[in-house]
Parts: structure tokens; C-alpha cells; sequence
């Protein structure tokens, strides 16, 4: 089934993941989509909002089709040529709303190797809400060598040695590949994933805080099981050398760059890697502009106020699919809203004033 790449694709929000893959979840996504109150609030930890992923696939909101069939039916006109010619007819993006109400494993990715038998990927995190103490944990304190590491890890004190940024809205994080990371409780935020197509993008555990976790993904430290670890294939993947502090933070903590400035309408671009470009929107005022997203798609997601392209209204956390073929489009946003685009590395965000 082919869909009118003229026009924006409203995509189905709530492309919930199971909790026996995320016993960490919290309960904080529910509430920002709208969904009614449940007794007890219900636990959400990853919401696919942008996926061609076959197991957990985004839907059109307006006919449930699954959007990597309707991709695959014109990857040109979905994707560009562009991106068709250097990258094959797929997406390789995955954007995901995660919650966590205790933290991830501490763990790495893989290097983005196509020949290599575990395939990673790169990710970053733009941080929506955090609670005044959440953290996540990137690289460690001081170098270690591998046998310390093993130790520290046997012991159950890696903690001590992993390095703390605090989270706060709006703080953007890029996760490269054979990175040592962990996201602490109290965050919800927006991740964002290249992958390579078919391979998964694959998590190789070196820590998981001492927790156990039953069948239905609930803390039991007394019955539950810990989840497997992956030192054999993790370790060896680590240089060391790079996951200090002080040389690894400001390189996952890119500045921002103004990017369109105009009637109130300010546009940063946050991300600096090469496979994907995230901007931030924010609007202080109503306001009318256009964008063209040259040899490329976007996938946009608004988390506060209104927006509109061309005909098009999206609710807040509504994913929005831009085909390529839809060319350029009139915006207009409402008083303080906030949204974001996600574009693929080597196309162009083309703004103009209204």
C-alpha cells in the first residue's frame, strides 16, 4: 500500500513495549500521552513513536498500516533518492519516549559493522522532564584498566566508579558506539537510533545495579531472576583509555547551534554524528514560518503547545512522518510550544520566514 508522500503522515502514538523488556519502567509516559488515569498508575517504559522495526512497527493513524510496508512500497518518494542510494530503501531510525523509574543496566552498543557478528548502534537522549536528582552515568571517574573493571563489576561497586551528569530538561546526550552508559531513574526522554537495517542494534550488559525481576517485570529481589550479563563480548569492546570523564563528556555534550531564528520561532540543532541530525523547536509567541527538507525525510514530535504543517494539526507526543516528497511546507506554531525533527545526516532543513 503506497501513501500520499505529498502530504504529512500522522503516525498512531502508544507503540508500548512490553515490561518484561523494560522492568525498569516508570509511570510518567502514560500522562504525557493523554491516556485516561489508571489505580494504579500504569508502568510505560519505552514507547516506540517512530519505528520500522518489525517486532514493535509504527502504524498511519489513519489506516493502521504498518509504515515499513508503505515505505517499502515507494522508498524513493518516502525516503529521497538520496538516502535510498547511499543508505538502500529502508529507515534506519528508531525513535523511542522512555521512562525510567530505576535505572538502566550499565552497558554498551557495538560498533555500527556491518561484517561484524554483533551489530550496535549509535543513540542519543534529548531529556523531556527529570526528577531534581536523576542522573546518567557515561564513562567513568578515572581510568581503569580491564581487571579492575572485572572486579569492580564482580563486586557490585561499579557505581562508585561511573561518571554522574545530572539531567534536567532540554539536556541532549549523543551515546556513540562502544560507550560505557547507564540512564538513571527519574528521566523521561527522547531516544533516538541508527540502526543497521535487519541487524537490531545490539545491548551488551556489564551491570545491572543488583536487581532481580520476576515474570511480569516487577523488582523481587528475594525470587526474581538478574538479567543475563555480557562480559565476554562486552569487555574486549571497551577501550578504556576513552571513557574518562574528562576527555568523554564534552564530546557526548554537543553545543547547540542556532540553525532558523525569526518571529519568535528559535531552531538548534543538537545533534553533531553522522548518521542523523535532531533539531529542537520552540516557539514564545504564535508564529508562521516554512521548511523543505532537502534529500531527506523528517520525523517530528511535538511535547508541548500546538503545531501545525499545512492542513495538518498534531496532538502533543503525536508522531508526525515527512516523506520526501512532500517539498515545502507552511508551519505554524502556537505560544510556547516545543517540538523536534529528526532528519537523516546528509539532508538539508531548509527554513524560511512566512
Amino acid at each position: 500500500m503506497a501513501i500520499d508522500c505529498a502530504r504529512p503522515v500522522l503516525l498512531q502514538p502508544f507503540n508500548a513495549v512490553p515490561l518484561s523488556r523494560t522492568p525498569w519502567a516508570g509511570q510518567d509516559i502514560g500522562p504525557l500521552l493523554g491516556l485516561a488515569p489508571d489505580e494504579p498508575p500504569r508502568r510505560l517504559g519505552e514507547c516506540w513513536e517512530f519505528s520500522c522495526d518489525p517486532q514493535y512497527p509504527s502504524r498511519l493513524a489513519a489506516t493502521r498500516t504498518r509504515l515499513d510496508t508503505v515505505i517499502a512500497a515507494d522508498p524513493r518518494a518516502a525516503l529521497s533518492d538520496a538516502v535510498v542510494e547511499q543508505r538502500g530503501p529502508y529507515c534506519q531510525l528508531l525513535v523511542k519516549l522512555i521512562n525510567t523509574a530505576r535505572p538502566l543496566s550499565v552497558q554498551l552498543h557495538p560498533d555500527l559493522n556491518p561484517e561484524a557478528p554483533r551489530a550496535g548502534k549509535w543513540e542519543s537522549w534529548l531529556v523531556l522532564a527529570a526528577a531534581q536528582d536523576s542522573k546518567a552515568y557515561v564513562g567513568f571517574k578515572t581510568r581503569l584498566n580491564r581487571s579492575q573493571l572485572r572486579e569492580k563489576i564482580s563486586a557490585g561497586t561499579l557505581v562508585h566508579c561511573l561518571a554522574a551528569l545530572t539531567l534536567h530538561a532540554d539536556r541532549y546526550l549523543e551515546i556513540p558506539p562502544r560507550t560505557v552508559h547507564a540512564l538513571g531513574a527519574g528521566a523521561v526522554v527522547l531516544e533516538v537510533q541508527h540502526l543497521l537495517q535487519g541487524r537490531g542494534g545490539e545491548t551488551l550488559r556489564l551491570w545491572d545495579w543488583g536487581h532481580k525481576y520476576n515474570e511480569a517485570g516487577e523488582l523481587d529481589l528475594q525470587h526474581g531472576t538478574a538479567r543475563p550479563l555480557a562480559l565476554a563480548s562486552a569487555l574486549p569492546l571497551i577501550d578504556l583509555s576513552a571513557q574518562q570523564r574528562e576527555t568523554l563528556h564534552p564530546r557526548i555534550l554537543p553545543a547547540g547551534r542556532r540553525h532558523f531564528c525569526s518571529q519568535g520561532v528559535e531552531i538548534l540543532q543538537r545533534s553533531n554524528n553522522p548518521y542523523y541530525r535532531l533539531f529542537t523547536l520552540t516557539a514564545t509567541r504564535h508564529s508562521a514560518f516554512s521548511l523543505d527538507i532537502v534529500d531527506g525525510y523528517g520525523i517530528m514530535l511535538c511535547w508541548r503547545g500546538t503545531w501545525q504543517l499545512g492542513q495538518t494539526k498534531i496532538a502533543s507526543y503525536q508522531p508526525l512522518f515527512l516523506p520526501a516528497r512532500l517539498g515545502r511546507i507552511e508551519v505554524m506554531c502556537g505560544k510556547n510550544s516545543a517540538a523536534v525533527l529528526i532528519i537523516p545526516a546528509g539532508a538539508q532543513l531548509d527554513c524560511r520566514q512566512a
